[in-house]
């Protein structure tokens, strides 16, 4: 399965701004899937999240045993949370 994020927010720390956190997935049948989740009062870094989340949610319910996922992304927040273990200091 292989997705690819991404995560966007208009106005970002301004009260009226709102994220978007987007994943195209495509699973190893070659179906092509668009998931996305919109919050309001929001930042990029939760849209780039986000939009992570949604890849991996899917990926949870639908992946095979065996099945290989591959999450592409342009963010060096979230890899660096991921290769740098950031989320495990988080608390």
């Amino acid at each position: 399965m292989l997705a690819a994020i991404d995560g966007a927010c208009k106005r970002n720390g301004d009260p009226t701004c709102s994220s978007s956190g987007v994943a195209w997935i495509e699973t190893e049948d070659g179906d092509l899937l668009f998931k996305a989740k919109f919050e309001t009062c929001s930042t990029s870094q939760r849209g780039e999240v986000n939009g992570l989340l949604e890849a991996l949610h899917y990926a949870v319910d639908n992946a095979g045993k065996d099945e290989d996922i591959i999450i592409i992304t342009d963010s060096e927040y979230l890899y660096n949370t991921v290769t740098l273990n950031w989320v495990g200091k988080w608390h």
